[in-house]
């Protein structure tokens, strides 16, 4: 069936291992998944940019962005009403969004005060390897503050000219340190109400926090 498939849809060249096919259809895939990737950035960032019309209008919470990252990505999703998204939404998920979340807005903070604009992607990315170094301990505290600084920050109540005035700031080591001594890398109450008796949705939250994907290599593979 896959052969059946290939030979169907993809360029007549490729099953036999032409390189001008594979090139040309690695090519697509990269543009794809660039446009892709800025989609997906534009709907993380929904409400972000402060203005005339939007200015008293409250960001929307976490949940908010995925449940209309879903609709708009996920097929599965997209016919479904909101009361079902969110009780499908783990807090793996919530991890992960919040994390490119947080990301996002510090870069667009930064960006104010240089000529260079950088892509979020690549800041993710180094971060990201830098975090699969740690333990799973730490990874887990990181989650954690990920999901507390999402929300205190994306409340409901709270404009983006309110949030403009914040200076965002992803989860510090010295921070992360604190709550391990503290042990608040432990599930809290919020998590626990969210995603269950034991807070860990479909598996645990250093996984979560390692398990981005945020890549393009040359094949076009994310």
């Amino acid at each position: 069936m896959a052969q059946d498939w290939k030979a169907v849809y993809l360029p007549a060249g490729y099953l036999n291992h032409n390189h001008d096919d594979i090139r040309r259809l690695n090519e697509l895939i990269r543009e794809l998944l660039k446009y892709e990737k800025s989609a997906f950035a534009k709907l993380i960032m929904t409400g972000a940019r402060p203005g005339r019309r939007s200015s008293n209008d409250a960001v929307p919470t976490l949940d908010g962005v995925i449940i209309k990252i879903l609709q708009k990505m996920s097929p599965e999703h997209e016919m479904m009403n909101r009361g079902d998204i969110l009780s499908s939404i783990k807090s793996p998920m919530r991890v992960r969004i919040g994390f490119l979340r947080l990301h996002m807005y510090v870069q667009r903070q930064q960006d104010r005060t240089t000529t260079h604009v950088r892509s979020p992607w690549e800041v993710i990315d180094r971060h990201l390897e830098n975090l699969r170094r740690e333990s799973r301990d730490y990874k887990t505290a990181f989650a954690r503050l990920v999901l507390a600084f999402n929300r205190h920050l994306f409340d409901g109540t709270k404009s983006a000219t309110d949030i403009a005035k914040i200076v965002v700031s992803l989860p510090s080591p010295e921070e992360v340190q604190e709550a391990l001594d503290t042990g608040a890398q432990m599930a809290s109450p919020e998590d626990e109400a969210q995603d269950g008796a034991d807070g860990t949705g479909d598996y645990p939250l250093w996984a979560a926090i390692t398990s981005v994907p945020t890549k393009i290599d040359q094949t076009g593979q994310a």
